[in-house]
């Protein structure tokens, strides 16, 4: 018996003849590869708050890097005899194997030892694992180490919910494996390694891609004497044994010089990442995190805030590298009532006194309209940045209650987006969560508005301001780690509520009817035919409403000439006129007037309009739908256009009523009629 190992040795089932076949390719690693290291502080203090133990008391996160000698642990180290088998088995697996081997070869010819990652949660439930039904799906154990696809997490309002996190944890160890050490509530401890390999030849006999570090052929150890002392969660020498697991990420991903230079790169990524995505969590007392010898809890956050993040404002592009302290700031501020620092609640009511969401609000001057997005958990999943140029900051915070659960619902695995996609098992369920997300932006992007439009919030007054009112709110495309939401570009239903920033079912409303009067009949647009004369100089073919062209113009040169179209009037005659296309700058928004729905359009153009059009198309940044206007507060109206408008130089209000009394969102092409 190997004293160190106490006879655990790896035990992978024999393939059976008709089982299916598991390649070399793990496709879930896509989901970490990006930032291996920040994904694995994520993925797994995000577990471990959704299992916190006493909910009174901070659940306590520890990693650190540690070794272990090849020589002394020879059982473990026969996982390259597998490894080797899944090349005999793939002849095009070398890309994926053959670095494994190469990593325990160099290992083992330098007489090096194994460096692993430990990471540790105190006050948490543990993992039970039901021994008289290794397979039970509901054990925790199972699903976290012994199966794929699969959660069992205790809170509704679990942050995790595909079961597929753990591929973050494989993804990070260069031979795949890791090992398992937990204490449940009950006091019960639980011991076992898994690698995740493919299938593969092991001996000449073939062997299942998966395959179990332990002493009893294949099944976790419950004897924490029979547990190699190193792994064990209770020892004598530890100060706590309270409730939790520890995970061992088996190896390092990287090239290092040194385990020295090792520990300073991986630490300080995993501090920039918890100080990234859970500096609210730590905030609001539910979190402590130690990473080697710096802690991280809510009397040290702002010190440490402020050593790695030098700058006062974020001004980054991506949320791999964003700084937080001025949100950190923000809500600090907020609840102290510093000026321009402002708190907004979104509640349910009576549907569900538990729903509720908090908005922090930062009104300053050159900060990047940027607002981050969590859920009950605090951890930042994802954030909406604009261009309005307004300068604020936000954090918004779904606190709990069935809100929170239906973001769950639609929350990816690598818990960076929210999108109704990911969610298609109810389609009930499905509705009501594609309202709320209506709900919740139009909630951010109300609260946004009030800000800089209540008279008493010109603090901060900006040269110009109502310029910058109008300017689209646009998702930022220029980075990929935001997501666009799609969301607020379906029709709904929905209508504001005078004086509320939740919006509510329309049913109440009376579809308008179609009161076009004659005098709005007057002019018959016909299609758009191409003209092969058509002159497109000075801005290029430019479509408006999706922000200012960056071209230069001068003179009467203003906008782009549209191929010719025939225009007839009352009288049926006809003449041809031509389309320039107008430049400008858009909003929109609705609400209630007289029982019907009104959609106001707010459009800011650099010059005068005699004779102006609007095109008017609705739906989402894939599909456009074309509805019929049935009334315009000026001009003339005919379909989905509206025409003989006057644009001035600067903001132009225009009011429309669509024939489906719907909210939308609203799209539009403005041209001038020569």
């Amino acid at each position: 018996m190997n004293s160190l190992e106490l006879n655990c040795s790896w035990n992978f089932p024999s393939h059976p003849k008709n089982g299916s076949l598991v390649g070399p390719n793990e496709p879930m690693s896509e989901n970490f590869k990006k930032t291996p290291y920040a994904s694995i502080v994520r993925e797994a203090i995000q577990n471990s708050l959704d299992e916190r133990f006493d909910h009174d008391k901070p659940l306590e996160m520890t990693f650190s890097i540690k070794e272990i000698d090849a020589q002394k642990f020879s059982n473990f180290f026969d996982i390259k005899e597998h490894i080797k088998g899944c090349l005999d088995f793939y002849n095009d697996a070398k890309d994926v194997y053959q670095p494994m081997l190469d990593y325990l070869k160099f290992i083992e010819d330098n007489n090096l030892k194994l460096p692993y990652i430990q990471i540790s949660d105190y006050n948490a439930n543990g993992m039970h694992f039901n021994m008289d039904n290794p397979t039970d799906p509901k054990s925790p154990f199972v699903a976290f180490v012994r199966a794929a696809g699969l959660s069992t997490k205790t809170s509704q309002n679990a942050g995790g919910s595909f079961g597929f996190g753990k591929a973050a944890y494989f993804y990070l160890s260069p031979i795949r494996t890791i090992l398992v050490s937990t204490l449940t509530k009950d006091n019960n401890c639980f011991f076992e390694g898994v690698a995740s390999l493919c299938t593969h030849y092991y001996k000449d006999e073939s062997k299942m891609a998966i395959g179990y570090y332990d002493s009893l052929g294949g099944l976790p150890i419950s004897d924490n004497n029979l547990i190699p002392r190193r792994f064990r969660r209770v020892r004598e020498d530890r100060d706590s044994n309270s409730p939790g697991t520890d995970i061992y990420i088996m190896g390092l991903k990287g090239k290092f010089e040194s385990l020295e230079e090792a520990k300073n790169d991986i630490y300080n990524q995993m501090t920039l990442a918890v100080l990234r995505h859970f500096w609210m969590a730590i905030y609001e007392g539910m979190l402590v995190v130690t990473i080697g010898q710096t802690v991280l809890n809510k009397e040290s956050l702002l010190d440490e805030m402020e050593a790695v993040f030098t700058e006062e404002d974020d001004s980054s592009k991506s949320l791999y590298d964003y700084n937080p302290l001025p949100y950190l700031r923000m809500v600090i501020n907020a609840e102290k009532q510093e000026r321009n620092h402002h708190i907004f609640t979104m509640e349910a009511g009576d549907v569900d006194p538990d729903s509720k969401a908090i908005l922090y609000l930062h009104k300053k001057k050159g900060a990047n309209d940027r607002v981050l997005f969590m859920r009950s958990p605090r951890m930042l999943v994802k954030a909406e940045n604009r261009r309005n140029k307004r300068g604020y900051y936000g954090t918004f915070i779904c606190t709990g209650g069935f809100w929170d659960v239906l973001l769950r619902c639609i929350e990816n695995p690598a818990h960076n987006e929210w999108d109704k996609k990911n969610f298609d098992k109810d389609p009930k369920l499905g509705r009501q969560i594609e309202k709320y997300l209506n709900q919740i932006f139009e909630f951010v992007r109300d609260k946004i508005d009030e800000l800089f439009t209540s008279g008493n919030a010109s603090d901060d007054t900006i040269k110009d301001l109502e310029q910058y009112l109008y300017i689209p709110t646009e998702v930022d495309e220029d980075s990929d780690d935001f997501i666009q939401e799609s969301i607020l570009s379906n029709p709904t239903g929905e209508v504001k509520d005078d004086g509320s920033s939740i919006t509510s079912d329309s049913d109440k409303i009376e579809p308008p009817k179609a009161d076009v009067t004659q005098e709005q009949k007057g002019i018959v647009l016909q299609p758009r035919v191409a003209s092969t004369t058509a002159d497109f100089t000075g801005r290029g073919n430019y479509i408006s409403g999706h922000g200012k062209h960056k071209g230069s113009d001068s003179g009467n040169n203003r906008g782009t000439r549209y191929p010719t179209v025939t225009e007839k009037n009352d009288k049926d005659s006809s003449e041809k006129k031509s389309l320039y296309v107008v430049p400008v700058t858009y909003r929109s928004f609705a609400q209630t007037e007289n029982g019907k729905l009104v959609h106001n359009l707010i459009i800011h153009s650099d010059y005068d309009v005699e004779k102006g059009r609007i095109d008017l198309k609705v739906g989402t940044e894939e599909n456009d739908d074309i509805i019929n206007v049935v009334w315009a507060d000026q001009g003339l109206v005919r379909d989905n256009t509206v025409i003989n408008l006057t644009l001035q130089q600067g903001v132009n209000k225009i009011k429309v009523r669509f024939a489906d009394n719907m909210k939308h969102s609203i799209k539009l092409d403005t041209y001038e009629i020569k």
